[in-house]
């Protein structure tokens, strides 16, 4: 039997196959725990088609969005994912105001396990798949001040965005996969860019090659 959650959304970040939407529930007037809906299948990405409403527009980062799903993800380490049901149909209820995060923001000691090595141009920005044995919070809503943009061009592909930034006194360096920010540093040459911001939504995203790499889904 299908359910139907609202949930703010949060991230409407890029993956291979569409995208990886998430949010906070929002349910009798107040917020609860992450929501992400995800589709059966290797990649779980959101289409574009699956994201639109009726009248043609998209689900976009601060909409209240409106969704039917059929169930909990039960396998894998993503404790927040829900299958949507499908043919989806999803209603913007109403949009919220970038000044509502500073309610949302999420407190962790830090962001996930930062004892495996590093990736070849990231700081503490993955955790060993083999370490993910049970469901476990995969999304953050995090304060910050500053974010330092890095640049890697790439012969023949699109430059690669990462953001630097501190956390409770840890650095990190993640990819960015917040479209709309990509997209301002696309014409950018290679190198290092202060931009300043206020929240960041993180999410340790699907395991590869034996780690999960954590990201930068949300660029507020």
């Amino acid at each position: 039997m299908s359910y139907k959650k609202t949930f703010l959304c949060l991230a409407c970040s890029r993956k291979p196959e569409g995208r990886c939407v998430a949010g906070k529930e929002w349910s009798n007037g107040s917020f609860g725990g992450w929501i992400r809906p995800v589709t059966p299948g290797e990649d779980s990405a959101i289409t574009n088609e699956q994201r639109k409403y009726a009248n043609d527009y998209y689900a976009v980062v601060l909409d209240y969005v409106e969704a039917q799903f059929t169930g909990q993800q039960t396998d894998g380490f993503q404790a927040e994912n829900h299958f949507i049901l499908q043919p989806s149909k999803w209603r913007c209820a109403s949009k919220a105001q970038k000044s509502i995060l500073a309610q949302l923001a999420d407190t962790p000691k830090q962001l996930w396990s930062n004892e495996c090595s590093d990736s070849s141009n990231g700081t503490n920005d993955r955790v060993l798949e083999a370490t993910l044995t049970t469901h476990c919070e995969s999304l953050f809503l995090i304060k910050v001040n500053d974010l330092a943009v890095h640049i890697e061009e790439l012969e023949g592909k699109k430059p690669k965005v990462r953001g630097e930034f501190l956390y409770n006194g840890e650095s990190y360096k993640f990819r960015i996969t917040d479209p709309k920010f990509e997209q301002k540093f696309e014409t950018h040459k290679a190198g290092v860019y202060e931009s300043k911001i206020d929240y960041l939504t993180i999410s340790l995203g699907e395991a590869f090659e034996g780690y999960a790499y954590k990201l930068i889904a949300a660029v507020f």
